[in-house]
């Protein structure tokens, strides 16, 4: 689309009064000054943006060298100075814990788990395939009438 200011003479007056006379062609910069600046520009925020990239590597591997000299040097317990009075103190560690005596686990008969479970309703049933099942009454209710 191409401007014709013949076309219209008030425009054309007007483009006379402002740019001066023979100005023609020489209005504004060139397109190779435009394209250059834009190309330098466009390189220096490419080195802009390299620079801060590098500068955040270094300082997270910085970052993470330090913390962990830090961390380890946590490890060493600091010096205490010793008290001027003795004080009796108890050992931080007991001695090993003792295991506990196994348990010791016997078969008995019908008759000896009867007597042992004497006073609470219980019975012993045997199902007609040889099976048998006891059966130990433990309700609150049934407990209470007895």
């Amino acid at each position: 689309m191409s401007f014709d200011p013949e076309s219209k003479p008030e425009l054309r007056d007007l483009l006379e009064d402002v740019l001066p006379p023979g100005a023609g062609d020489n209005c504004g910069p060139k397109l190779a000054d435009v394209l250059n600046w834009k190309r330098k520009e466009q390189s220096r925020r490419t080195r802009r943006r390299t620079v801060l990239c590098a500068i955040s590597i270094l300082l997270a591997l910085a970052g993470t060298f330090f913390w962990n000299t830090r961390e380890s040097s946590r490890g060493t317990a600091p010096e205490i100075a010793a008290p001027s009075t003795p004080v009796e103190s108890t050992p931080l560690v007991s001695a090993a814990p003792t295991l506990p005596k196994p348990v010791v686990i016997r078969q008995i008969g019908d008759d000896e788990l009867l007597a042992l479970l004497e006073g609470t309703p219980t019975a012993l049933m045997e199902w007609p395939n040889g099976e048998r099942t006891l059966m130990l009454l433990d309700h609150p209710a049934a407990m209470r009438q007895r």
